[in-house]
């Protein structure tokens, strides 16, 4: 099956929970791989789907991780070692692909015991990145080239990644929309860095003709062409909006409440794509940074 969306641009959508986890495909002189899905993906999606095109592992020249969390990394230290790629992270996942494991649990055990821990699976190996990127490198591609725009909020390490000659931008999980049903909500944890990473991408939503999520984020199918990319930025905005203005309005009529788990029951229930998320610990992140910017506390 095809999945060239745009000339050389493939997206491979891996089954992940109740919608997908993508990995791009980008081949022009040289071959660049954005994310590694999960370690099966490869035999089951990527290798097979390289042979299509008529090319084989080693012909993969850079794997770039657009942030690590589990379901972009997965595939690194089998595809690193196998295809010779260059592997490239934000500066700041290096050290977290060292120990990939310390980072995610620690994601997952923030509000234990309010929030029952959730261990990540396993089959996360550590890697060491060939190259740390920055906000503004560029990636050579022969005939083209990749810029690295720093878009934090999800995660500290996340980034976009921007081909201008095709007018291209894969976003990786920065732009979240109104979430998934792994989270039921949009899920970022740096609520300033997510709004600022909204208006970095808004500032340049003229040039891009095209914008490829890592998975279908509501009410989209990660895939936007034309005026889709601009609605969707502006979903972006109008969810961390919406929230704001609910948790306010529960603040208001519980003033003297410093329950967490309260104040996120009832968002997924008001505002959410579902009451009752996969990875629960993920909507909590979102309302604790809604709470501490209306509150003005470090304290959650």
């Amino acid at each position: 099956m095809k999945m060239e969306i745009c000339p050389g641009i493939h997206v491979l959508k891996y089954p992940c929970g109740t919608a997908w986890t993508g990995m791009v495909l980008i081949v022009r002189r040289r071959v660049v791989l954005i994310d590694t899905a999960f370690a099966p993906a490869i035999d089951s999606l990527l290798y097979p789907y390289l042979e299509t095109l008529g090319l084989i592992a080693a012909d993969i020249d850079v794997i770039i991780n657009t942030h690590v969390h589990g379901d972009h990394i997965g595939g690194n230290a089998r595809l690193q070692a196998e295809t010779g790629a260059e592997l490239a992270v934000h500066e700041l996942g290096a050290a977290k692909l060292r120990d990939p494991y310390l980072h995610l649990n620690r994601i997952r055990s923030r509000f234990s015991p309010l929030v029952p821990f959730q261990e990540v699976p396993a089959g996360l190996a550590p890697v060491i990145a060939d190259r740390v990127l920055h906000d503004g490198d560029r990636i050579d591609l022969g005939d083209s080239e990749l810029r690295i725009i720093h878009t934090p909020g999800h995660d500290s390490d996340s980034l976009c990644i921007c081909e201008p000659q095709s007018g291209c931008l894969f976003s990786g999980d920065t732009l979240q929309g109104q979430g998934t049903l792994s989270a039921g909500l949009a899920f970022y944890q740096d609520l300033p860095a997510y709004r600022h990473s909204l208006q970095k991408i808004a500032a340049m939503s003229g040039r891009i003709n095209c914008l490829i999520a890592g998975h279908p984020f509501s009410p989209t199918d990660g895939i936007m062409r034309g005026e889709q990319v601009t609605e969707f930025l502006a979903a972006c905005r109008e969810t961390t909006d919406r929230y704001d203005h609910e948790l306010r309005r529960l603040l208001q009529a519980h003033h003297d409440c410093n329950d967490l788990k309260y104040f996120t029951d009832e968002l997924l229930a008001s505002a959410g794509l579902t009451a009752k998320p996969t990875v629960p610990v993920l909507a909590f992140h979102t309302v604790a940074e809604h709470l501490k910017d209306i509150q003005g506390t470090q304290s959650l």
